[in-house]
């Protein structure tokens, strides 16, 4: 059955099951997930060398066939045209979850989280009681700073920080 904006809302689970993936005759790997509870998701269903993925697209709506243009003119492709594409992606050897989960990963990696990170790494490394580089120095009041260990902070995690998200985007992949 092809999936369209007329024939996804008739779907129904067959007797006895309660979860059921309806897939396009037209689209290969592209479905609808049509739950017990009423719920309707597209789904997108791939094999990338040995490895076999579905993905979740959202759920299941009549708008969601339409295309449209966002505020900015960037083109906001219906849910056909979308699994069109991402199929495309995978001939040519992309990973469409793979670059999703890749840039949920990215989205996390904010200052506060890495340099958490950082000085707990850090922290591990150093001798307890050791702090030479942010005592006070009372011969010059221009070497006061009320947050001492502010631009040791800063020093160090500008330094690393690239290595540091670098490594948690290895460690999602």
């Amino acid at each position: 059955m092809k999936l369209t904006a007329k024939t996804f809302a008739t779907v129904r689970l067959d007797a006895g099951k309660t979860d059921q993936i309806f897939f396009d005759d037209e689209i290969p790997g592209f479905g609808l997930r049509v739950r017990a509870g009423g719920s309707r998701n597209w789904v997108f269903q791939y094999s990338l060398g040995e490895k076999q993925r579905r993905m979740s697209l959202g759920r299941a709506t009549a708008e969601s066939f339409k295309s449209s243009k966002g505020k900015d003119g960037t083109p906001n492709l219906g849910i056909r045209d979308r699994v069109m594409q991402m199929s495309l992606d995978v001939k040519h050897g992309k990973d469409p979850q793979g670059e999703k989960v890749e840039s949920r990963s990215r989205a996390s990696d904010t200052f506060q989280i890495v340099a958490a990170e950082y000085l707990k790494a850090k922290k591990a490394e150093t001798r307890p009681g050791c702090q030479s580089a942010c005592k006070f120095d009372p011969s010059s009041a221009s070497n006061f700073d009320p947050f001492p260990r502010r631009g040791l902070l800063v020093a160090l995690v500008s330094s690393e920080l690239a290595g540091i998200a670098e490594a948690r985007r290895a460690r999602v992949a």
